[in-house]
């Protein structure tokens, strides 16, 4: 069984309309679209793996939460960390809520490698954070 799709789904629910950070709610996207805002969240590029017997199993991997800023001629990394540090806040393991990824129980979702990729064209840079995350899934 896949669970890429309903990981996705159970962090975009937790996110969606809740990054906000200076009074700016920044748009988070499950795929992104042709024209998507200048900053915004993506959730996405699951890799797992399937451990245990025909009856009891679990997955275990990374999902990544990137943080996208093409909005400048100088794209602002201050900026995209703190917008990170909201979908950290959202997404923290002592959270109470905790989001369903049917049929299975998650288990555990923390921060793990954090990377920076920053691009430069002529008239615009952009800056990427890409937060990637640990889970468990039983």
């Amino acid at each position: 069984m896949d669970i890429s799709g309903n990981l996705i789904d159970g962090i975009f629910a937790v996110l969606d309309t809740h990054v906000t950070y200076s009074g700016t709610t920044y748009p988070v996207y499950k795929s992104i679209p042709k024209t998507p805002a200048l900053i915004y969240v993506y959730v996405g590029n699951v890799i797992h793996a399937t451990e245990g017997t025909k009856d009891d199993f679990h997955y275990n991997g990374t999902v990544q939460i990137q943080v996208v800023d093409e909005s400048r001629q100088r794209a602002d990394k201050k900026l995209a960390q703190a917008i990170i540090n909201v979908t950290r806040g959202l997404l923290k393991p002592a959270r109470a809520t905790v989001f369903s990824i049917s049929p299975s129980t998650l288990v555990v979702l923390s921060p793990g490698q954090f990377n920076e990729v920053t691009e430069q064209g002529e008239s615009i840079s952009k800056i990427k954070l890409i937060d990637q995350y640990d889970f468990l899934i039983q």
